[in-house]
C-alpha cells in the first residue's frame, strides 16, 4: 500500500512540475540588453512595477499560458524591466536608469511590451494589458507572421 502511494505520489509531481514549466518565460537580465548574442532575433523588452494590477493580471494569466510562452521563448530574447528596480543598462555608450530607459522607449504607463531589432532599434509597443489571443496576434504580426 505505501509503494503504491509513493508512486501516486511521484507521478502526481513529475506532472505538477510539467505543468509549471511549461509556461515559463527565458527572461534575460535587463543589464545583459546591449550585449545579445544573436542579433538575428528581435527582442521584447516588458516594462512592469511591482504596484501594477495589471501587470501581475498579464504575468498570471497570459505569460503563464504555455501557447504563449512557447512563442516567446521560440521567437524572440525576452528582456524584464521592473521600474522599481535600481538597474544600470548600457544602450548607445552610456549607462541609463530603468526609468530613463523607459523614456527612451516613450513608456509612460504599465504594463508596456517594446519590441526591438537586433540593434535595440524600436519597433514598436504594447501598452496595457492584453489578453492571450490579442497578445499571440500581436507577436505574430511583429515576428512577420500573416494572419491565418
Amino acid at each position: 500500500m505505501n509503494k503504491n502511494k509513493a508512486v501516486i505520489f511521484f507521478i502526481t509531481f513529475l506532472m505538477a512540475v510539467q505543468i509549471s514549466a511549461s509556461g515559463t518565460l527565458h527572461w534575460k537580465s535587463i543589464s545583459m540588453l546591449n550585449t545579445s548574442a544573436s542579433l538575428q532575433k528581435k527582442k521584447v523588452l516588458y516594462f512592469s512595477a511591482d504596484w501594477c494590477k495589471w501587470c501581475r493580471k498579464l504575468e498570471k494569466e497570459v505569460f503563464a499560458d504555455s501557447e504563449v510562452s512557447k512563442f516567446l521563448n521560440d521567437n524572440f530574447q525576452l528582456y524584464h524591466a521592473d521600474i522599481d528596480k535600481e538597474v544600470f543598462v548600457e544602450i548607445n555608450n552610456s549607462f541609463k536608469s530603468i526609468s530613463e530607459l523607459a523614456k527612451i522607449f516613450g513608456v509612460n504607463s504599465y504594463p508596456t511590451i517594446v519590441f526591438l531589432d537586433g540593434e535595440n532599434n524600436s519597433l514598436g509597443e504594447l501598452q496595457g494589458y492584453y489578453d492571450k489571443e490579442n497578445l499571440l496576434k500581436a507577436l505574430k504580426f511583429v515576428k512577420g507572421i500573416k494572419p491565418e
